[in-house]
């Protein structure tokens, strides 16, 4: 009796040959989803943590600054605990964007690896920045301050007062040279984004504050309104910019010292709201 013949050796070479390649597949497959998931794990927190604080405080939009000062003493007070007491996150974010690097990864000759170089790279730019914005928000509801609330001051103190850059951010490594890599393109931190941010945030607290102001403070309410106006119609500016009035003014001063300590340029890109209405990532607001 004849016997079977065993499987072609061309069969074998093959499905040996594919049974590799699936391993390596799912290596590969295994690679990326470790990275996606480290990548997004801290913007993951971030996220958690504002819709937490949103939940408790109110969203942006809701906060109602004073009718007669923009800024009380109690609110600098508690204001500033926060900034204080984000020094060593500051000085955290400080290292991870002086250790940033995209040459290394640009120069693989390998697409995959090229890939993978640049993927590692953001990652470790991204999660650190989501958990400063996580370790922020926890320091706020701590305080009981809402996102509006400090933005607000963020933006009063900051920008209208001190006069700090609006588009101020980290410097980067980028083809060997160190630069604000956030100053080009459409990304969400751009100086476009980053204005469309703030103003679009300052211009729905200022007309809360304006809407505040009970009847019969015709004085106040010219003085606001005027501004309102000014900003209004002229895009490329900050609320104030032409000095505060001498009652916000007033409140400041003492703190002026405790201000320009907190100021950091490196973060200032992730302190204003997020908005999501063009279906970009969000970070801060619902």
């Amino acid at each position: 009796m004849e016997e079977k013949k065993g499987m072609p050796g061309w069969i074998k070479g093959c499905l040996t040959g594919c049974a590799v390649l699936l391993v390596l597949v799912l290596i590969l497959m295994t690679v990326v989803c470790q990275q996606v998931k480290g990548m997004i794990q801290g913007v993951t927190r971030a996220e958690a943590s504002i819709e937490q604080l949103v939940e408790a405080l109110g969203d942006y939009d809701e906060y109602n600054p004073g009718a007669q000062v923009s800024v009380t003493v109690d609110q600098m007070e508690r204001f500033l605990r926060v900034r204080e007491s984000m020094v060593d996150d500051r000085a955290h974010l400080d290292q991870v964007f002086r250790d940033f690097s995209l040459d290394e990864a640009l120069e693989e000759e390998s697409k995959w690896r090229k890939a993978f170089g640049v993927l590692s790279a953001v990652s470790g730019l991204l999660n650190p920045a989501g958990e400063y914005i996580a370790a922020r928000n926890a320091k706020l509801l701590e305080e009981e301050m809402s996102i509006g609330e400090y933005a607000w001051i963020y933006g009063i103190t900051y920008y209208s007062w001190l006069g700090n850059d609006l588009t101020a951010g980290p410097e980067l490594t980028f083809k060997g040279e160190t630069r604000e890599l956030f100053q080009e393109g459409e990304s969400p931190l751009s100086p476009r984004e980053q204005h469309r941010r703030y103003r679009r945030a300052m211009d729905a607290l200022f007309r809360n504050q304006i809407g505040g102001l009970p009847e019969g403070e015709s004085t106040r309410r010219e003085e606001l309104e005027r501004e309102y106006g000014r900003f209004e119609n002229t895009p490329r500016t900050v609320l104030w910019e032409g000095g505060l009035p001498d009652a916000d003014a007033m409140v400041l001063e003492p703190y002026r010292k405790r201000l320009e300590a907190t100021w950091h340029r490196s973060t200032n890109l992730m302190e204003m709201p997020f908005q999501d209405d063009h279906g970009g990532i969000r970070i801060g607001t619902r």
